[in-house]
């Protein structure tokens, strides 16, 4: 008698176990077509007081662009990540439709990567200048135009893309 009741009882944990696990996926399949559904920006204000602050990046060959936050501390800020550790912060403005990135860069680093060398050897007289007008498309894509084409040109050092052309809103940015 002991040993069927210790047979049933295992059989029932091990089966309502396998509901349990049932359930749990099913929410993790409903969770992540929620996320991919909401990234969706109906207007450039939207894309700066987004709360969850959404990165956008170019990825393609293997290399990323920097990666774009807005609303991450400030709304009147755009941070821009080149690694984890290496991060700048150019004051924004808002001008018919269009993000107005100015040239004024904060650099937040722990080592002196090349984009740092770089940065800080670019023309104080650059400061407050235009430097990016980001203008939203299809609600997924910021295009990206340069007003100081040199100056891009001298960041991206020939060899890497950082400052792109287009960026695209993201959440599986480490996935």
């Amino acid at each position: 008698m002991y040993k069927k009741f210790t047979i049933i009882s295992l059989c029932l944990l091990l089966l309502s176990c396998n509901n349990k696990n049932n359930k749990s996926d099913l929410k993790i399949e409903e969770k992540t077509e929620k996320v991919n559904d909401s990234i969706f920006f109906k207007n450039i204000i939207d894309v700066v007081n987004d709360k969850k602050s959404t990165p956008w990046v170019k990825s393609e060959n293997d290399f990323a662009s920097c990666i774009l936050y807005f609303n991450l501390e400030n709304l009147e800020i755009l941070a821009i990540q080149f690694t984890p550790e290496c991060w700048a912060y150019f004051p924004i403005e808002i001008k018919k439709n269009k993000i107005i990135v100015y040239w004024d860069v904060n650099i937040d680093t722990k080592y002196n990567f090349d984009i740092v060398k770089t940065m800080n050897k670019i023309d104080e007289s650059l400061k407050g200048k235009p430097f990016i007008i980001l203008e939203l498309r299809d609600g997924k894509m910021l295009k990206a135009s340069y007003e100081i084409e040199k100056l891009r040109e001298e960041l991206n050092n020939g060899k890497e893309n950082y400052f792109a052309n287009e960026f695209y809103a993201t959440t599986d940015l480490y996935k």
